[in-house]
């Protein structure tokens, strides 16, 4: 059997019944679900926005069960499909297919990669998290070939959410500091 998260229903009005989302993790991975009231379709005048609270736990979720096991059905229950990154590393995301395939490749360059959460903070539709990378750089990165060197890097992101969605992300790291610990 495998174990569930249920991210509280949003609430919007009292009569408001909303969506409640599942993120289950089972025998192949992590199955994610979205049920709907007649009160609250998508679209309607009652369309949810999740609570920041819920936000909050959604994003850090998004990094622990996702960037940490570079399991991709995390990262594709916090993501939008249309999702886009704005980021220091020049590297175009214009979907949630292509942010896990960058997850991917980061992680293959750091196999044993820990994303560690610091702080993250929710006002209106926007989530901020603030966090730290550490692993062996173990494979080519950015034309940088494996030296088998531990890194550690910062970074912050903002996340805009819409419907229960990161539809779109800035992300600012200290990408110099992670090129002078691989070149060294």
């Amino acid at each position: 059997m495998g174990t569930f998260v249920v991210l509280p229903r949003p609430s919007r009005t009292r009569r408001d019944r909303g969506p409640t989302t599942i993120l289950r993790r089972g025998d192949t991975g992590y199955e994610t679900s979205l049920g709907w009231s007649a009160a609250a379709q998508p679209g309607s005048r009652n369309e949810w926005a999740m609570t920041e609270e819920q936000n909050k736990a959604a994003a850090r979720l998004f990094f622990e069960a996702g960037w940490n096991t570079g399991d991709s059905a995390p990262l594709k229950a916090f993501l939008a499909d249309d999702f886009v990154s704005h980021n220091s590393l020049n590297y175009s995301i214009q979907s949630s297919d292509e942010y896990c395939q960058g997850v991917i490749a980061y992680r293959a360059a750091f196999p044993d990669l820990v994303t560690s959460v610091e702080d993250v903070i929710a006002e209106g539709d926007r989530v901020v998290v603030r966090g730290t990378d550490r692993g062996t750089h173990q494979g080519e990165f950015m034309g940088h070939p494996a030296s088998g060197r531990l890194v550690t890097t910062t970074w912050i992101e903002i996340f805009r959410m819409e419907s229960g969605k990161a539809v779109e992300g800035w992300v600012e790291s200290d990408t110099k500091s992670l090129m002078e610990q691989l070149s060294t």
